[in-house]
């Protein structure tokens, strides 16, 4: 995979902000979306989640990577190599799994290692059938080499020369992998660039590596071709893919000089021993003019049936027959320039081109741009992100991953590497709805729909691609709360909703008056209960009640009475300073805090507990005889309609005492006119109306 020029990049941060500002709204349902289930993370000041985009984080703002290549290997995890640079250049390799998070088995933890045991660039990264990384790069020495990683992430000793398979020529000038290829066993195919000082003139070279990291054998000059190159400099190396027959397919550059013929494009198919294979146009190769002065190869990708997808460096796509000829069926398809070129297992053709941003385009197995993918201004093509230098790779279900950069400052090398990875298929597209119900009102905003931002102030309907996660965040207006919301909010707590995206789907947020505290405190013996319930106050004193009217009712315990509420103007008497006595108190709950006292007291009783007579003991009969009777209250509470009634042989009395004050004695006068003489037993009975009664009796001796 050929990775492209960093300075096309420095662009593409500005012009790529204002493309993505100017994207039109989503349609939701093709192909091609950020995949919700990659990269999924809560954005802390925003409250809502991004997804589909990781970004590949060294923990200093003064490092800048530069994605050169992805791979996947048969877990679906993704590793992504390339360069970074502080004060030189080194290559890094990055492992995340399927769900965008850092693998921590690979590396020392955090799911990256680097190359810190040399310095080179990257020039593409592949994984064979064990789950070995294999990296390609260029050393400083000039040397084409490859390092091959555990699936740990260790370099792998046992593979070359500790860990790193080396092939050079003769004059060590050998400047650059420009592509790589990794056999499931786990041979490598290199193509590279032989130019500079020293070098006789710019060629292309193919490098083939045996598993064991040995150059292969058999193949051209101890695993080394040398391709074209000799009078005139320019040529370069460009894409590999495998072909038929375990046959390799090659792509350069050629530079024209003013002069110089106009230069057609050309692929080479090796054969297995590095000789251009006579079965492929004759020669081995393909040269095929189409039509530019200048026509070289851009990406290579080979199908099941040997034929050649072939985009050029001016925006075509051909395909070649398995016998190099131009495909006439295919014909010759208008496409970006290609940073890479993938078949999926449908045999779509998928490209990734930077275009002041990352795009990937999806085309139909004969070319023609696929409908169901992509949301952008040309059918077929997807955003992935600003930036450039993508590189593709396609995943078991047919999901691309695309791993790029892009500089975070104009005119500073200072750049960021992403993976994005994109929907396969269409995404159906569901509708939200949100009710607002209840005495309150409020707004419901709706975070992550495919058709913007929604504020609802009763109802309304959003738009979501099946599996993305909807937000919703209320706002009751003022002494006002959520009670409750319905559907798959139910039972999430707070203001906050957030659910995956499954169907159609409605939901209800009821709003009520804020709940406030209702408090009773309360002196003496007794205990208040609140209707509606809530409030049992004896054990609980405190409730919250939303709105409306509580009914508070005071049940004095045996022994106590209920004297008085307080507190509440609701619960005072109806007269200024009258005291509210009823044992009923309804409270308005307002939107404040309310606290209500109940005052219980001992109960008042009157007691008559004793009574004395004093006067003489003996009368003449028919002469008046004055009686003290001392009545004695020792209850608190006064003793009514209190009588007394004295009677006995010849006597008759009764009068009205009234009322006798709590716990004091009362001496009324008695006057007395007996009728017969002799011995009379006299009795006095006091009796109450509340009180009870009390009798005393008194012998009289009543003389003639």
């Amino acid at each position: 995979m050929k990775l492209a020029g960093r300075g096309a990049v420095a662009m593409a941060v500005i012009s790529g902000c204002l493309l993505l500002a100017s994207l039109p709204a989503a349609l939701g349902s093709p192909a091609g979306k950020p995949d919700p289930t990659f990269g999924y993370k809560l954005d802390p000041i925003w409250g809502f989640a991004t997804f589909g985009t990781i970004g590949i984080d060294f923990g200093s703002p003064d490092v800048s990577d530069y994605a050169g290549d992805v791979a996947l290997d048969s877990q679906g995890r993704i590793v992504v190599a390339g360069d970074f640079v502080t004060a030189l250049p080194n290559v890094f390799v990055a492992r995340y799994l399927e769900d965008g998070q850092p693998d921590e088995s690979f590396g020392g933890g955090d799911g990256m290692v680097f190359g810190e045991q040399v310095r080179a660039n990257i020039g593409g990264v592949g994984i064979d059938s064990t789950g070995r990384i294999l990296v390609g790069a260029r050393e400083d020495s000039g040397t084409l080499s490859v390092f091959r990683y555990t699936s740990a992430g260790i370099l792998d000793d046992s593979y070359g020369d500790e860990g790193v398979a080396r092939v050079h020529d003769v004059n060590y000038c050998l400047t650059s992998v420009d592509s790589m290829h990794v056999f499931a066993n786990g041979g490598v195919a290199l193509v590279g660039t032989q130019s500079g000082f020293g070098c006789p003139f710019d060629s292309v070279v193919v490098a083939r590596f045996a598993p064991d990291g040995t150059p292969q054998a058999g193949f051209g000059e101890g695993g080394l071709v040398k391709l074209f190159g000799g009078e005139f400099d320019g040529d370069h190396g460009g894409d590999i893919a495998p072909g038929p027959a375990d046959t390799l397919v090659v792509g350069h550059l050629k530079s024209r000089d003013e002069g110089q013929p106009p230069t057609d494009l050309e692929v080479v198919r090796l054969a297995p021993s590095g000789a251009l294979d006579t079965s492929f146009s004759g020669d081995g190769i393909a040269t095929h003019d189409l039509g530019e002065d200048e026509e070289n190869t851009g990406q290579l990708a080979v199908d099941p049936l040997g034929r050649t997808l072939v985009s050029s460096s001016t925006g075509k796509l051909i395909r070649l027959t398995s016998s190099g000829e131009l495909d006439a069926t295919f014909g010759i398809r208008p496409v970006p320039p290609a940073g890479d070129l993938e078949l999926d297992s449908q045999g779509r053709i998928l490209l990734a081109h930077n275009r002041s941003a990352q795009w990937v385009t999806r085309l139909t197995p004969t070319g023609v741009p696929d409908s169901s993918f992509g949301d952008a201004i040309e059918p077929g093509t997807a955003y992935v992100g600003s930036g450039g230098g993508g590189t593709l790779a396609i995943d078991a279900q047919d999901r691309p991953v695309v791993a790029y950069y892009n500089l975070t400052q104009l005119g500073a090398d200072l750049a960021n590497s992403f993976v994005t990875r994109l929907t396969a298929l269409p995404v159906p597209e569901h509708t939200v709805t949100v009710n607002l119900a209840g005495a309150g009102t409020g707004n419901v905003e709706i975070l992550g729909a495919l058709n913007g931002f929604n504020l609802c102030p009763s109802q309304c309907t959003a738009l979501f691609d099946e599996g993305e996660t909807a937000y919703l965040n209320l706002t009751p207006e003022e002494n006002f709360e959520l009670v409750s919301w319905s559907g798959p909010c139910e039972g999430q707590d707070g203001n906050n909703c957030a659910f995956e995206v499954t169907s159609d789907t409605e939901i209800t947020a009821t709003i009520d008056r804020a709940s406030v505290p209702l408090t009773v405190t309360k002196t003496g013996e007794g205990t208040v209960t609140s209707s509606p319930a809530g409030i049992a106050c004896g054990t609980t004193c405190s409730a919250k009640f939303r709105g409306g009217v509580v009914t508070l009712t005071a049940i004095p315990e045996p022994g106590f009475e209920f004297r008085e509420w307080g507190g509440r103007a609701d619960c005072l008497g109806k007269l200024p300073h009258a005291p509210h006595t009823e044992p009923e108190c309804k409270v308005t709950m307002d939107f404040g805090a309310t606290s209500v006292h109940a005052n219980f007291v001992p109960t008042r009783v009157a007691s008559l507990s004793k009574v004395w007579v004093q006067g003489p003991a003996k009368v003449k009969k028919g002469k008046k005889a004055t009686y003290k009777v001392a009545i004695s209250n020792s209850g608190n509470a006064n003793a009514t309609a209190v009588k007394l009634i004295v009677s006995g042989k010849g006597l008759k009395y009764g009068s009205s005492v009234g009322v006798v004050q709590s716990d004091s004695t009362r001496t009324v006068r008695v006057k007395l006119k007996p009728k017969k003489s002799g011995k009379v037993k006299a009795t006095f009975r006091v009796t109450s109306a509340n009180a009870g009664s009390k009798t005393v009796r008194k012998t009289i001796t009543v003389r003639k």
